[in-house]
């Protein structure tokens, strides 16, 4: 199994709010964001995982991003992205070479933490034989992403930052195939499905409804998630962890 994880991105409200280290580097608990992240990950290695981190080439030159993820996981392959992609879906696609379109796929976001065994949720969606899966959680703002579910539990539609049921996604998602996830992605890039210029991943589930796969979910509780996404995120994750950032 492969898993990507999309550390490529940025938020203004760090460097707004004085912090000298882009977000992967901000301590939170006593640790750096990115070792929250990629520690929560780490017991899907236990069914074969190997891992992949999108990190921004210019932030990786300054701070050595790389270097600290690999000090966290020393097996971890490390692919640098120039400049800012037209999204999470774009910074995934800059990390085919590590996709193996035979291999079951996950991509999360890395900017997320859960308090939940990630590897039971993949366990979860190999026993169902689904196509793909994702974890959610109770939630209708529509900073979200969004799935809606028929009366078995399956999704027959998804959005993003469109709230179109209570099933708010948490940024994890899971493909039977890297093949799945590729033939889907590059149809959603075809159709120009962008959401105010930039593209997504939990649309990709759209084309292969379309391609008659089966999705399902995984439930959480929204205490059990943590979104690190801005300053304040980080701040508010940190202080009920009893810590200072910095």
């Amino acid at each position: 199994m492969k898993v990507l994880i999309l550390m490529a991105g940025t938020h203004p409200s760090f460097e707004q709010a004085g912090y000298g280290f882009p977000r992967n580097l901000v301590q939170a608990k006593g640790k750096p964001v990115l070792q929250h992240v990629v520690e929560n990950l780490l017991s899907l290695k236990s069914l074969g995982a190997e891992f992949c981190a999108l990190v921004n080439r210019d932030e990786d030159r300054r701070f050595h991003t790389g270097r600290v993820l690999q000090l966290v996981d020393t097996a971890i392959s490390i692919q640098r992205v120039e400049g800012k992609t037209a999204g999470a879906l774009c910074t995934a696609l800059l990390g085919i070479d590590h996709i193996d379109p035979e291999k079951p796929l996950v991509i999360s976001n890395g900017d997320i933490v859960m308090d939940c065994d990630l590897r039971a949720a993949v366990e979860h969606f190999r026993s169902l034989d689904l196509d793909g899966g994702t974890i959610t959680f109770n939630d209708i703002h529509p900073r979200w992403s969004f799935v809606k579910l028929d009366e078995e539990g399956h999704v027959i539609e998804a959005a993003e930052k469109r709230p179109i049921s209570h099933h708010a996604t948490t940024g994890f998602y899971y493909f039977r195939s890297g093949k799945n996830f590729l033939d889907a992605a590059f149809r959603l890039l075809l159709k120009d499905a962008h959401v105010e210029g930039s593209f997504y991943i939990c649309p990709v589930f759209n084309e292969m409804i379309l391609d008659q796969k089966k999705i399902g979910t995984w439930q959480i509780e929204r205490t059990q998630y943590h979104t690190l996404k801005t300053a304040d995120d980080v701040r508010n994750y940190d202080e009920s962890h009893g810590s200072n950032p910095s």
